[in-house]
């Protein structure tokens, strides 16, 4: 048994995210040989904020040599602070219960976790799994692009819509369970001057949030957001700017509430090829549902900054 598994080490994982670098760190510290395939064409920066709490977190940041570096990167995030329909302090929500023991962006996790693996991970990005073949010799996987090859095991790293799970169980209808809102977010300038502190305002069915940390030129907005299941192109980053726009202005004390959506509405109108605007995101978990519905009834209302 133990000669088998010295044999299998040959494991492909699918998504470059955090999940598919990290368990790469693990597969490479006991001898394995990970092969990480990633669609986007470059490793992808954006994202919102990951907390780590706890000794269980804080104790494999520790294992893994990188909580020193994600503690000199972490959001230093203070107080979320909840506001009427005036502007007014309602309440206030403490650094710790919001961000954990340490906070950092998504995009600093994913850098430090590919900067630790590159030289140990064979990396393939702009490529994507075609299609997986079990036979008695292993795993037989072909590529979007390039020549087929035979892993060991193939681990599917690559989210909510996971393109291993596709091929290898099914369509993602039959393990997706829709849980009634919507999350999608992008950067604006910070025209409020927020200080490592976030601005919070809600009502029924729908949350905006708008903070700022690390970067202070640059804010960070959340838009959550209760929904049928809306039928969409979830590569179409246009499609879900207009969809959000669209949820706003049927809402007219909503619509005042972004200069954050003013920057939407103007990479909207000018088709902006590019943006920060996140895929909204249907939740599923039990974890990742009691992390957002917790303020899931929210707007925030600031000036028009336009």
């Amino acid at each position: 048994m133990a000669d088998a598994a010295k044999q299998n080490r040959g494991v492909l994982i699918s998504g470059a995210s955090i999940a598919g670098p990290a368990l790469a760190w693990w597969l490479g510290r006991y001898g394995f040989n990970p092969t990480v395939v990633e669609r986007a064409p470059e490793l992808r920066g954006g994202g919102f904020a990951v907390d780590f709490r706890g000794e269980a977190h804080m104790g494999v940041l520790g294992r893994m040599g990188i909580l020193d570096e994600i503690r000199q990167m972490q959001t230093g995030m203070g107080e979320q602070i909840v506001v009427d329909d005036n502007g007014r302090k309602l309440a206030s929500l403490p650094a710790h219960f919001m961000s954990g023991d340490v906070e950092i962006l998504r995009g600093d996790l994913s850098r430090i976790l590919y900067e630790r693996t590159r030289e140990t991970t064979e990396y393939k990005f702009g490529n994507s799994i075609a299609s997986i073949t079990e036979t008695t010799d292993g795993v037989d996987v072909t590529f979007e692009r390039g020549a087929p090859r035979t892993f060991d095991l193939v681990v599917g790293a690559d989210g909510l819509h996971s393109n291993v799970r596709r091929l290898a169980f099914g369509d993602e209808s039959q393990f997706i369970r829709y849980l009634g809102y919507y999350v999608a977010g992008f950067e604006v300038p910070n025209h409020l001057n927020l200080d490592h502190t976030g601005l919070l305002h809600n009502v029924p069915g729908k949350l905006v949030d708008i903070s700022s940390s690390r970067n202070s030129s640059q804010a960070s907005t959340m838009f959550v957001f209760a929904s049928e299941p809306l039928d969409y192109d979830r590569r179409d980053v246009w499609r879900q700017k207009k969809i959000l726009a669209d949820i706003c202005h049927r809402h007219p004390r909503l619509h005042r509430a972004p200069a954050l959506l003013a920057r939407a509405r103007r990479d909207i109108a000018g088709r902006a090829r590019q943006g920060s605007s996140h895929p909204p995101l249907a939740l599923r978990g039990r974890e990742c549902a009691g992390r957002f519905l917790r303020g899931a009834r929210a707007r925030l209302r600031v000036p028009d900054l336009r």
